[in-house]
């Protein structure tokens, strides 16, 4: 089971333009030995709603997610993280290239 993160992207008049589903799924990696083996791969799903005449600048991000950590200096969100306690693991998931205030969508 992946650890989830949705990205809701709204223009100025609250419409919302894209939804981005994001799951960081846990691989096994040959590489990797002992308690922590895994490796954690982000999948995407892109969602493109709203196709009228409006705006299609994203001037709000909403996100929903279980992180225990997001990043909100920025205003874009470019990071959340999870930190696994039983495995001592930090899950990172990294969304500094996916679109931020003031982009089209």
């Amino acid at each position: 089971m992946g650890l989830p993160v949705t990205r809701i992207y709204k223009n100025a008049a609250a419409d919302i333009l894209r939804i981005d589903t994001i799951s960081m799924e846990p691989t096994t990696n040959a590489l990797t030995t002992g308690i922590n083996a895994k490796t954690y791969a982000r999948r995407l799903s892109i969602s493109r709603l709203h196709e009228t005449g409006a705006s299609r600048t994203i001037a709000g991000i909403q996100i929903v997610t279980t992180a225990d950590t997001i990043e909100t200096i920025s205003g874009d969100y470019t990071s959340v993280e999870w930190t696994i306690i039983n495995n001592g693991v930090t899950v990172l998931c990294d969304m500094s290239d996916l679109p931020g205030i003031g982009d089209s969508v």
